[in-house]
């Protein structure tokens, strides 16, 4: 890592012990063992790659420690307001990094959160998504159950494992799911895009195993084929960097067609999610030349051997499920893949065609995350009473449409104290 004089390797996730394995060293970062071998493959530091990380910047959360420490004790309200840490039970309400302070005891619930919607367990793996979402919106390292005790959406299962987790610095559930041969088979089969848990599961039922029994014995429609073709490129994540030059690379072409294009990147990159797992873009044009832009700009690029695959074309009038939620849209839009100018490797990209006066609702609708999406949405209906899409903001108690320019102004209309930028809807 530029600028570290230590890195430590090292299991431990319990964030008193690795501080006291430290004490008064210059480390910057902690890193599991598996960092080794991938920076080895990839010929470089991979510390950008939030799964390698344990702790970043661990000088300063020992300086934030040991100030703690010295602290006079304050009652739980009084620090609260002093910190000014927000407890909204609406994900929406609360500042989401992609990357926060209790980062390793969220990837350790991600994966029991996983394993519940690899099985079928919507509800269960809905509960943990929730508190998850919870503790990524906490702004302090949670190492006490006071702390615990103040999470809003975490039940009491959860909050016995977050108990566990401060006391031993794991779960003892994860390793063992991890080590599942079943939880393994329905991972592997649900990283090919186009299939979800049933579809795992029926053909894990059928006795397939691996990805060779399923292209020699299932019978897959167009988005499985190609997402089994180029899966491995598909389940790499993208760096920011990668990810952003196939977006250049797309909207300079789009430009190219004509100026007045107003052609954005949505999803993770405006989240500023460190990795990625494609490319979402959302385009407009003053002139409504949005409408048949995809029937020319597909062919430019295929011959420009950009795209390689069109994975699916919907014109407007039919219904397709959006990347951020499970509502129905009904926006012009291509699911295809793109080879990398940077790298090579072949990358999924949704293009998204909406009208201006739809554009801001589009925007807040393909920026996500999912779980804000269904938050603000929920919100919308239950407090407001309005009916918030990808298309347009509804009000029921005046049964009229509301019309805003941008998305401060949805922000501003539903009632929100603050505007929450992109880079804070990671819950």
């Amino acid at each position: 890592m530029p600028g570290a004089d230590v890195i430590v390797v090292n299991d431990l996730t319990a964030y008193e012990r690795i501080k006291k394995i430290i004490g008064k060293s210059k480390c910057k970062a902690v890193v599991v063992p598996k960092w080794i071998s991938q920076s080895i493959d990839c010929w470089r530091a991979v510390l950008s790659t939030p799964k390698f990380l344990i702790f970043k910047k661990m000088k300063r959360q020992i300086r934030e420690s040991n100030a703690k420490e010295r602290t006079p004790v304050t009652s739980p309200k009084a620090k609260r307001k002093q910190e000014n840490i927000n407890l909204s039970k609406w994900e929406c309400m609360r500042p989401t990094p992609d990357i926060c302070e209790n980062q390793n005891l969220v990837e350790a619930l991600k994966v029991l959160q996983e394993q519940r919607y690899l099985i079928g367990e919507q509800m269960n793996s809905d509960a943990y998504a929730r508190a998850i979402a919870s503790i990524k919106s906490y702004p302090k390292i949670i190492d006490n159950i006071n702390q615990i005790k103040e999470l809003p959406n975490v039940g009491e299962k959860i909050h016995s494992l977050l108990i566990q987790f401060i006391e031993t610095g794991k779960i003892n559930m994860v390793n063992g799911i991890l080590n599942n041969e079943n939880y393994k088979i329905l991972k592997l089969f649900c990283g090919i895009h186009g299939v979800g848990p049933t579809t795992a599961g029926k053909w894990l039922k059928e006795g397939h195993k691996t990805l060779e029994d399923v292209e020699k014995h299932v019978k897959l429609n167009n988005a499985q084929k190609i997402g089994l073709k180029y899966y491995h490129d598909f389940n790499e994540f993208m760096t920011t960097e990668e990810a952003m030059d196939i977006f250049e690379t797309i909207k300079k072409q789009i430009l190219n067609l004509d100026e007045g294009f107003v052609v954005t990147a949505v999803g993770g990159l405006r989240r500023k999610k460190e990795s990625h797992n494609d490319i979402d873009i959302l385009v407009t044009h003053p002139k409504g030349l949005e409408c048949d832009l995809l029937d020319e700009l597909i062919p430019l690029l295929t011959k420009k051997d950009v795209v390689v695959e069109t994975i699916v074309h919907y014109d407007g009038n039919i219904g397709m499920s959006s990347s951020s939620d499970n509502h129905f849209d009904h926006f012009n839009k291509w699911y295809g893949v793109v080879k990398s100018p940077l790298t090579g490797k072949y990358r999924r990209l949704d293009l998204v065609m909406t009208t201006t006066k739809e554009y801001p609702f589009a925007l807040l609708g393909w920026t996500g995350s999912k779980m804000f999406e269904k938050s603000i949405r929920r919100y919308a209906a239950e407090i407001k009473n309005c009916k918030l899409t990808s298309h347009h903001l509804l009000d029921l108690s005046k049964n009229e449409m509301v019309e805003c320019q941008n998305e401060e102004e949805i922000f501003e209309y539903l009632g929100f104290p603050n505007f929450v930028h992109p880079e804070f809807r990671n819950c």
